[in-house]
């Protein structure tokens, strides 16, 4: 799946684009990431409104044919004069170009597939065995030597230092039925040119498609292709950048797909990055568990639309990686707050007495005037008989415990502290000691938190997580570090509160 190499980072290419009324006027394309632009002029009058900057279709000079799409006006009209002559332009900033052998509706859904690289797809997908040099290749040369030259008709000499490369064969990696569509995985090797003498050997790179049941709009294509990335965050332990993106539409040629350039596409940040994946520490080894892995991204992708509020909230603070702060501690915790109420195990009824009590104080409250204390009351009421955030942040981390099989010190106590943590710093109430003294500690909490939301998501979705505790860890997956680190941390939240208590006493 090769890129057009015409049609990349930091090109200008220039040609004729479509601006309506029949009408092309000359362009240049400038490709700069979150600054790429397409600069339109014309010696007569032009005018892009917001409407005709949706989509335009353009052909190079080349006759490659692009579609800018989803692009913001940053001149609507403008005119200059050049050597005595006058001439108009415009200015846009696109959101997607899309380039290759035919133009993309804007309106009509036609994308059928989309193919991706990212840049840890051959960490996630770790296959050790795909690719290799021959142990012995003495043994071997002569008879690779001898099938080639029956081949080629002309006797090929050999050396005593022979050197041979393979790929095993095996494409295909994944290929799973989901809610987005079938998603497969699979290898692409490159072989460079079998008559070069300068360089010889094989380049492979771990392709994801997602093939949808439906013919997709494009924005539609890339809320399936976010919703696959957050998953495939969760398994490296980092957000994946996207190395190449590529469309397949009902009007393609087979083989040749558009080329998708994202101008603001998913970034990992740099500044605090994450460790590179370690394969060892990969939430699901996909050579080794196929169908484990075809289970946790099925049943994970069929919750996606219920849960997809707390997990954006996930994603949004496990971007930062290594850069913490007090709103991610609040987002961490807010996230068990957003799930649905089918995450949870169902909370025990009021007692009768509890009932006709919440039904008399409700009565007496209702009868004031309108005033901030009457209503936090009924609020408070009306929360009566439903899980707090304490119980469902214990909810969902006693999943991950009994999941382990090695129960997590201190549980209750880490899980109480972390909300009390929240709540000190979203409402001032009083924490068990003090969070500006110790804040190595609030940044386990926010770890700690995002560790057992998204591991409870994935144990709920099939995944084992004793099975991968037991291959050990390098500390390259955040969640390693956070089960690391655990119970020197709850060690000292209790000691920490004991002293507060003994201070206050």
């Amino acid at each position: 799946m090769p890129r057009d190499y015409r049609v990349v980072e930091g090109a200008k290419l220039g040609g004729s684009f479509d601006i309506g009324n029949d009408r092309s006027v000359l362009g240049e394309l400038s490709l700069l990431g979150s600054e790429t632009s397409l600069y339109l002029h014309d010696p007569k009058f032009i005018h892009i409104q917001d409407d005709g900057a949706r989509c335009i279709h353009g052909v190079l000079h080349d006759r490659t044919k692009v579609t800018v799409l989803g692009s913001s006006v940053l001149t609507s009209l403008g005119s200059a004069t050049r050597n005595d002559g006058c001439f108009h332009y415009a200015e846009l900033m696109p959101a997607y170009v899309v380039s290759g052998g035919h133009h993309l509706s804007a309106d009509v859904a036609e994308i059928t597939k989309v193919i991706m690289h990212v840049d840890d797809a051959e960490d996630i997908f770790h296959d050790p065995d795909a690719m290799g040099h021959a142990i012995d290749p003495q043994a071997l040369i002569g008879q690779l030597v001898a099938a080639n030259e029956e081949f080629i008709g002309r006797t090929i000499p050999t050396g005593p230092s022979p050197e041979i490369a393979y790929f095993t064969g095996r494409i295909e990696l994944a290929d799973v039925a989901t809610t987005i569509g079938r998603v497969r995985v699979f290898h692409r090797p490159e072989s460079s040119h079998p008559l070069s003498t300068r360089e010889v050997g094989m380049r492979n790179r771990t392709l994801v498609e997602i093939s949808f049941p439906e013919p997709r709009l494009l924005d539609n294509a890339l809320d399936a292709v976010m919703g696959l990335l957050r998953f495939l965050a969760i398994l490296a332990g980092r957000p994946p950048n996207l190395a190449g993106i590529w469309l397949e539409t009902v009007r393609g040629d087979a083989g040749m797909p558009l080329d998708l350039y994202w101008t603001h596409p998913p970034d990992r940040p740099a500044k605090w990055e994450e460790r590179r994946p370690h394969p060892l520490e990969i939430l699901i080894h996909v050579v080794e568990e196929p169908g484990r892995f075809a289970t946790v991204l099925s049943n994970w992708l069929a919750a996606d639309a219920g849960r997809i509020e707390a997990r954006l909230r996930f994603a949004s603070g496990f971007e930062q990686q290594r850069s913490f702060s007090i709103e991610r501690l609040i987002g961490a915790a807010n996230m068990f707050d957003i799930l649905p109420d089918d995450a949870f195990r169902a909370v025990e009824p009021l007692d009768m007495d509890v009932l006709q009590a919440r039904t008399r104080a409700r009565t007496e409250f209702r009868a004031l005037p309108e005033s901030p204390g009457r209503n936090s009351v009924l609020d408070a009421l009306g929360r009566l008989g439903r899980p707090t955030l304490r119980s469902k942040v214990l909810d969902r981390a006693t999943l991950v415990s009994r999941a382990l099989k090695e129960p997590l010190l201190d549980l209750e106590l880490v899980t109480d502290e972390a909300v009390r943590c929240r709540n000190y710093f979203v409402h001032g109430t009083a924490g068990g000691f003090s969070y500006a003294e110790n804040g190595d500690i609030v940044t386990f909490f926010t770890s700690a938190l995002e560790f057992l939301f998204a591991a409870s998501d994935l144990i709920d979705a099939g995944w084992d997580i004793a099975a991968w505790r037991g291959r050990g860890s390098v500390l390259a997956h955040p969640f390693n570090r956070v089960l690391h680190g655990w119970d020197v941390h709850a060690t000292r939240i209790r000691k920490l509160r004991l002293e507060r208590k003994d201070r206050t006493s």
